[in-house]
């Protein structure tokens, strides 16, 4: 969230990552160990969340197409 930041408020932040979740596919969703990923091809966007908290850790571009 600290380079987002730079040029995102921390509202456009919530609702971009929001959005990102309910327009995901829920074949774009994954559990893996103890966390969520969740990836928007629309955004280029991989969301992490962790399963137990539902809290986000990360949120990474992706650079490639291939979801």
């Amino acid at each position: 969230m600290k380079n987002c930041l730079l040029y995102f408020s921390k509202k456009e932040i919530e609702t971009l990552i929001y959005e990102s979740i309910k327009e995901a596919d829920l074949k774009c969703f994954e559990k893996i160990g103890k966390n969520f990923y969740i990836s928007n091809s629309t955004n280029n966007i991989k969301i992490t969340v962790n399963s137990a908290t539902y809290r986000i850790i990360t949120v990474d571009k992706i650079y490639n197409n291939n979801i």
